[in-house]
């Protein structure tokens, strides 16, 4: 297995451990949580959520107050169980992969840049 690992967008908090399998899922270990995002749920993301790869995107992952708009919102309501802290991990990940670029800590924003 090739483990990768990388770190919240934010600078801030514990490593993200990841690594895919065959199929393209990710198997996640952030901090005391686990979960696996599927391909299909990382192509909904690039596709929906970032449809234009010329606009930057708000993480808004805040599990309390999740940014309205943002990916921590689109996750919320698009990918339950999944929940806004999520995001953190996912487009961590996402980065990490080279699908986005981040700019910025506080708002941290997102833009596409691989083509779908």
């Amino acid at each position: 297995m090739n483990f990768r690992l990388t770190m919240p967008l934010s600078g801030r908090g514990k490593p993200v451990l990841y690594w895919a399998d065959a199929e393209g899922n990710y198997s996640v270990q952030w901090g005391n949580i686990s979960f696996i995002v599927n391909k299909e749920q990382i192509n909904r993301i690039l596709r929906e959520f970032f449809g234009d790869c010329h606009k930057w995107y708000p993480l808004g992952a805040s599990m309390t107050k999740p940014v309205a708009g943002g990916m921590g919102e689109y996750i919320q309501e698009q990918l339950s169980p999944f929940g806004p802290r999520h995001a953190s991990a996912i487009a961590a990940i996402m980065v990490n992969e080279g699908w986005l670029a981040a700019q910025g800590k506080n708002p941290i924003k997102l833009r596409r840049i691989v083509q779908i």
